[in-house]
């Protein structure tokens, strides 16, 4: 006898793969959206978000991780320009750079990460950036922090950025 084949749902993989990947049980996770840029993503659950001015920062329970989601007027990444370090200074005094990947894509949107060094809080500390553009607006996220400590979280959060259902049915129909 012949048994059925079950299909997982897209969502279900993605929801699946972001638990194991966040270290999360079932269930355990919020969905946040960047209304501004058209895109979502997930959070492991008890890390808090909180806008200020045009930043939406999120952080892990004990505040040893901050994670910067800001909307950018950038399009393009291709090298790292001074408009760029402007934009990166909303976050980072005197921002400097340390290494910039190539381009990669994820999720119909094209990524580039960036590392350096810089002041927060009068502190020196290392940052990292994802530079995410294809949305309806680029979006950049500037880690501080533990980022090590936090590596695993890190990227979980970085892969489940998509685009929100809205703007993924209506690329190419504007």
């Amino acid at each position: 006898m012949h048994k059925p084949e079950m299909k997982v749902s897209t969502s279900i993989q993605v929801f699946l793969l972001l638990a194991v990947l966040l270290g999360q049980s079932y269930g355990q996770v919020e969905m946040i959206v960047h209304e501004e840029c058209g895109v979502e993503f997930w959070i492991p659950d008890g890390w808090g978000h909180r806008t200020e001015g045009d930043l939406l920062i999120v952080e892990d329970p004990e505040a040893n991780l901050k994670l910067f989601f800001l909307t950018s007027g950038i399009q393009v990444f291709g090298q790292f320009s001074e408009a760029l370090r402007a934009e990166i200074s909303k976050v980072i005094t005197q921002p400097e750079v340390a290494s910039v990947s190539e381009q990669g894509e994820q999720n119909e949107l094209i990524y580039y990460d960036a590392q350096g060094f810089g002041l927060f809080q009068k502190e020196v500390v290392n940052w990292e950036l994802r530079f995410l553009a294809g949305a309806r607006n680029s979006l950049m996220i500037i880690a501080l922090g533990n980022l090590e400590a936090h590596r695993q979280e890190i990227e979980g959060i970085f892969q489940t950025i998509q685009l929100t259902k809205l703007d993924s049915n209506s690329i190419g129909t504007q």
